[in-house]
Formats: C-alpha cells, sequence, structure tokens
C-alpha cells in the first residue's frame, strides 16, 4: 500500500514479473493476497541503515531499529550489468 498525499493509503496490484519503483522516504507495504507464493525484492541503494516500522491506520512511525549489514550476493566485480532484466539468460 502507498500512501496518498494527505495520508490516504492507495492500493495497487502487480502481476507477476512487474516491478515498482518508489521514491525515497516512500512509506509502503507489500502484501500477498494470493494462494501463490510470492517474492518480494527491495534494493536499496545507498544500502539502508536503519529501518522505520508505522502504525498501519495512521502511518505515525512506531520504531525505528539498525539494519544489520549483509554480505552481497554478487561480487563487486558484477555490477548492477547482471541484475538487469535486459541481461537474463532464459533456460532452453
Amino acid at each position: 500500500m502507498l500512501p496518498r498525499r494527505g495520508g490516504a493509503a492507495v492500493e495497487r496490484t502487480l502481476a507477476a514479473g512487474r516491478l515498482r519503483h518508489l521514491g525515497v522516504g516512500m512509506v509502503h507495504d507489500v502484501v500477498d493476497r494470493s494462494v501463490a507464493p510470492a517474492t518480494s525484492l527491495h534494493v536499496y541503494s545507498p544500502p539502508l541503515t536503519t529501518m522505520t516500522y508505522y502504525d498501519p491506520d495512521t502511518l505515525a512511525p512506531t520504531t525505528t531499529v539498525p539494519v544489520e549489514p549483509e554480505r552481497p550476493v554478487l561480487g563487486p566485480s558484477a555490477g548492477a550489468y547482471a541484475l538487469h532484466p535486459a541481461h537474463r539468460r532464459v533456460a532452453p
């Protein structure tokens, strides 16, 4: 869900394989309403150092916690090229 100006939430539905880019500071929540499993990939650059949680009704911040750094999945030489959808390999 995405808040509209004035604080009202807006729900967006994305089809499988679709992307949604969110601006800096956008409060959002991801929900899988289907019976099939779903994956949500969040990519932040620069990496987050804290994560703020919000009240679902008022959207007021409730708590902020530090984000523990994780080991990168790809090495530094891979770059964004390997992640871009245009460069994905499709299995025969």
